[in-house]
């Protein structure tokens, strides 16, 4: 079984298709979302569709939850709370239900996917640092766990009581370790790459495989300067940051 997990889409339609044109390319079994499909960008309602017409399961996002009113706004800084304001305002009752049902983990045969981190999901804590990657270790029950929420690819592993952090684009899972694998950002990757981010893992061959994909961004700045949203979500596309 090989599968796709991506997340951090926020919005980006252009984006999102160009990945998911990608993965069809590749080949793959089954498609995964690490939840925020919405927020930031131009086209939420467009990206929870597409997710919802290929049936992808998505686990949920802080800013899923907060355009339903799930959390509290603010958790967000100014620029973040006016684009989540704004989508909360365009979201359709239709799709606004869907993420309300979304739920915090999901559960597969070895490996889990959660938004932020197992340490209490819905306060979405970050994993950026060994200490914070001991604490979600613990509480894994699986030897994978798949997380999305700070936009920039990274694994975390665990191995003979060592952690250690790894950048590769392809990587081998050893039968003893565990990981925690961040598949960046499809919509707005802040690893000062531009492209999409998204994580192939073949389940036959036990190796992850990251993949980078170009997206038009030029046409998505245009769209969030028409929409009216902070001019930063623009920018900060051309920078991947």
């Amino acid at each position: 079984m090989r599968y796709g997990l991506f997340g951090d889409i926020h919005g980006n339609l252009e984006a999102f298709e160009a990945v998911l044109e990608d993965l069809r390319r590749q080949g793959i079994d089954r498609l995964f979302s690490l939840g925020d499909i919405v927020g930031y960008g131009p086209d939420p309602n467009s990206c929870v569709d597409v997710i919802r017409k290929l049936s992808i399961p998505s686990v949920s996002g802080n800013h899923d939850w907060a355009s339903v009113g799930r959390s509290d706004l603010d958790y967000f800084n100014p620029r973040a709370k006016e684009a989540i304001l704004w989508t909360k305002k365009v979201l359709t009752e239709e799709n606004k239900a869907y993420l309300k049902r979304l739920p915090l983990i999901i559960e597969g045969n070895n490996f889990q996917l959660v938004h932020g981190s197992l340490k209490k999901p819905a306060d979405w804590f970050y994993i950026l640092n060994f200490q914070e990657a001991e604490n979600v270790f613990a509480l894994m029950e699986k030897p994978l766990l798949f997380a999305g929420h700070s936009h920039v690819p990274i694994v975390f592993c665990k191995t003979e009581g060592k952690i250690s952090c790894i950048s590769d684009s392809r990587l081998n899972l050893k039968e003893e370790a565990k990981y925690i694998i961040n598949a960046g950002s499809v919509g707005q990757p802040r690893d000062g790459d531009s492209r999409s981010s998204y994580v192939i893992f073949d389940e036959g061959k036990r190796e992850i495989i990251y993949k980078r994909v170009k997206y038009p961004i030029a046409k998505v700045q245009r769209k969030i300067r028409k929409a009216g949203l902070p001019e930063i979500e623009a920018a900060r596309l051309s920078a991947g940051r």
